[in-house]
């Protein structure tokens, strides 16, 4: 079992207006993925895929169960001059 934090932004688009969206939330992984996501390191971009669920019971806060993640491509930003 690996719990951990993930910080997430992006550029969403609703009612026809950009929409910047960053949060935290805290995670869970178990099994493989917990000792693959072991692997990856602080500021590493990796996609997720998983569901949310109550962090304990009766509890009003979520917690991301990880059941899949991947590597995310990195895009190189071009240098500014100078």
């Amino acid at each position: 079992m690996l719990e951990c934090r993930l910080a997430h932004r992006s550029t969403q688009r609703e009612a026809g207006i950009d929409r910047v969206v960053e949060f935290e939330i805290g995670a869970l992984a178990l099994g493989d993925q917990a000792g693959l996501l072991e692997k990856t390191g602080p500021g590493d971009e990796i996609a997720v895929e998983g569901f949310l669920a109550p962090a304990r019971k009766a509890s009003r806060t979520l917690l991301l169960h990880i059941t899949r993640f991947t590597p995310s491509v990195q895009v190189e930003k071009p240098q500014r001059p100078g």
